[in-house]
């Protein structure tokens, strides 16, 4: 293989991460190295992390209901990713009620087929800086690629004030 050069591999299509990458360093002398590609995912950390919409500011209405939360963009479509990326995949919510006797349960829904990718646990604390049970909560949920996604806040009761944000991570 010395004479081979590296523009002339194989691209690998479906990569995994026991994958080798080859790297050189160009400065100084020269020294070729090589890494696994999960080597570089823990290097490089979460390669994709979007907001799902939510406020810590402005309530929810006041009516107990399943409310989709939205920002600027109010569903996320997966990328294509291999299937190692996607078993990474979660959801980080902040929730919160102005009252103990309100819970906000956060869940994230595939828009398409309307499943449920996953749900987290109801929280009925009222911390200000959101360190009550289950107000900082991480799910895994499961996504496909190509497919749309959105977050949504199910609220017990419509009395007392909520708040809740969603991001999704993957990779």
């Amino acid at each position: 293989m010395p004479d081979t050069k590296l523009a002339d591999l194989t691209a690998i299509v479906t990569p995994s991460d026991d994958d080798l990458i080859y790297l050189t360093n160009p400065g100084g002398s020269p020294v070729d190295t090589k890494m696994t590609l999960a080597q570089l995912r823990s290097f490089l950390g979460t390669w994709i992390s979007v907001s799902l919409g939510g406020s810590r500011a402005a309530s929810l209405p006041l009516a107990a209901a399943t409310y989709d939360l939205v920002n600027a963009e109010p569903a996320f479509t997966v990328p294509t990713l291999s299937a190692a990326m996607l078993a990474t995949a979660r959801i980080i919510a902040d929730c919160r009620s102005a009252d103990a006797s309100v819970s906000i349960t956060p869940r994230l829904i595939n828009v398409s087929s309307l499943a449920v990718a996953g749900t987290g646990a109801a929280c009925t604390a009222t911390a200000d800086d959101y360190t009550g049970t289950n107000q900082h909560q991480t799910v895994a949920v499961t996504v496909v690629s190509g497919q749309t996604y959105k977050a949504q806040a199910i609220v017990s009761a419509g009395v007392h004030a909520t708040f809740c944000t969603v991001r999704l991570e993957i990779g």
